[in-house]
């Protein structure tokens, strides 16, 4: 054929089919390209969307430190948008906190797989100020497992580090507290193991150190209180209150030698109320006992002293009292008498007030006519009420008292007419120049008596009316008429309040069981 122009062979049947079996192959992973590129557009863009959504940062860092990727959260971070750290690659390490540098470099020198699960580092913003971010590294490994670098997740945890350093202040406070006070202070179990003590505490029982307490005492409640059921006492009223104030109990030291102390106790509680911890602060009050007693055996001896001259009073007026006497000079040898009796029964009295003051005080009631001991109180006041120009009214249940009326009570008589007097002293000393004191007596459940004057208290000693000394322009007056009152019918179970103004004057009200004795008052 030289000369003439080449004719393509003809195609066969089997190459043709062979072309089209190929043709199909291509068709085949064009398609599966076209579904992975899908796939991967879509994975990309929700990895887009996870990243710019997320709180945290997170960064890729090529094993040269280079930033490769950073997530937009890094704005609200540093105040530095992405692109800028993927532009300089010293931002980051500039970003650090000076104190963290060290740190932050040693990570990035650590090789892949030896990096801490988490790292707490400081990081200062574009602003200056420091933040706190816990940090997350991860290697980045190829498809062939070669080293791409570091994926970090940084999160802010600046409050949680401002609350951990609050805490450890407010720890550290309570520490040099608890070592450094000059009480005793202690937690234990209800069990009676102590659980602390604080240096003062180990002190105060003789104990060379707080270790030594806490290993030594096995059971406080029978080691360390010389009467047990006193401590048991003690956990049962912290049980069903809650807290206990000045708990008073004699103790012994760790060389068996006893002492007083007074504790204030605070109980711990679970879900379910189970009483689990004590807490408590531990006084030394052996010399305040101390005083106590010596209080006492002084007030006995002025008792004893006392009641010489005054029975010398009462045997001088009951003498002259058998002569031949004007009316006028019997009454009032009478009423010296009367008042000669009365010191008396106060000169013995004093001790008794000095336990109600401490809650100590048992009284002894018996029935007795409440009308005649008023009336005995207003007849011992009648000179007074005279001398300011006063009447006085005794009223029962809103009206006059028929004559030998009576009205059942109970107590201690001499304690009760000693507070109404001085509430009845008090109120004619009060009451305006031609004004009237009411002594108005309801009976029922509890017993009512109110002492009324239209005076009114002064401002300056309202509030603490009922405390020691409590007084406002008497010459002489002492201010423990309305405390002894108060410690009288608080003894008897009862109460003395106070109601007081310009327009209406003032009203002492006291309350009492009526049905203390039993049926001897019935």
């Amino acid at each position: 054929m030289s000369g003439q122009d080449a004719t393509p062979a003809a195609i066969t049947a089997g190459e043709l089919a062979e072309l089209r079996l190929r043709l199909k192959a291509l068709e085949r992973l064009e398609s599966e390209r076209s579904r992975v590129e899908a796939l991967l557009r879509a994975s990309e863009e929700r990895l887009r969307i996870l990243a710019e959504s997320a709180t945290d940062w997170v960064l890729w860092l090529s094993p040269e430190g280079r930033v490769r990727y950073s997530s937009p959260s890094c704005e609200a971070l540093t105040g530095w948008p992405a692109e800028a750290f993927e532009r300089d690659p010293e931002l980051l390490s500039r970003c650090i906190h000076p104190e963290d540098l060290a740190a932050w470099q040693a990570v990035l020198a650590a090789e892949p797989g030896e990096h801490a699960a988490d790292e707490d580092l400081r990081l200062t913003d574009r602003q200056g100020r420091a933040r706190w971010l816990s940090v997350r590294f991860a290697a980045v490994r190829g498809a062939g497992g070669e080293n791409l670098g570091l994926r970090l997740a940084l999160r802010d945890v600046t409050k949680r580090k401002e609350a951990e350093r609050a805490r450890n202040e407010a720890e550290a406070q309570y520490r040099s507290i608890f070592d450094n006070a000059p009480v005793g202070i202690f937690r234990a179990t209800p069990e009676g193991r102590y659980l602390s003590v604080n240096p003062a505490m180990a002190a105060l029982y003789g104990y060379p150190s707080p270790a030594a307490m806490v290993e030594r005492v096995k059971d406080f409640r029978r080691e360390v209180f010389r009467d047990p059921a006193r401590c048991q006492a003690l956990l049962a009223q912290v049980a069903a209150e809650g807290m206990v104030g000045d708990f008073e109990a004699e103790v012994v030291r760790a060389d068996g030698s006893p002492f007083w102390t007074a504790r204030s106790i605070r109980g711990v509680f679970d879900a379910s109320g189970r009483l689990t911890a004590l807490d408590g602060f531990v006084l030394d009050v052996s010399r305040k006992k101390e005083l106590e007693a010596l209080r006492e055996d002084v007030e006995r001896m002025v008792r004893h002293d006392m009641k010489n001259p005054i029975l010398g009073i009462m045997s001088g007026a009951e003498l002259l009292l058998k002569r031949s006497l004007e009316p006028e000079a019997r009454r009032f040898l009478s009423l010296m008498q009367g008042h000669a009796m009365k010191a008396l029964r106060l000169a013995g009295a004093s001790l008794d007030y000095y336990r109600m003051e401490r809650g100590e005080y048992r009284p002894a009631p018996a029935p007795f006519d409440l009308l005649d001991s008023l009336a005995l109180v207003l007849a011992e006041q009648g000179h007074l009420a005279e001398a300011r120009g006063v009447a006085v009214r005794l009223t029962l249940d809103g009206r006059e008292p028929e004559e030998l009326e009576v009205c059942p009570a109970c107590g201690e008589v001499h304690h009760l007419e000693t507070m109404f007097a001085n509430l009845v002293q008090n109120a004619l000393e009060a009451a305006p120049r031609g004004s009237a004191v009411t002594v108005a007596v309801t009976q029922g459940e509890p017993l009512t008596v109110t002492v009324h004057n239209r005076g009114a208290v002064p401002a300056d000693v309202r509030e603490r009316f009922f405390e020691r000394y409590a007084t406002s322009g008497k010459a002489f007056g002492t201010g423990l008429g309305t405390t002894i009152a108060r410690l009288i019918a608080r003894a008897h179970g009862g109460e003395v309040k106070l109601a007081t103004s310009e327009s209406a004057g003032t009203t002492l009200t006291v309350t009492l069981p009526a049905g203390s004795c039993g049926q001897a008052c019935a």
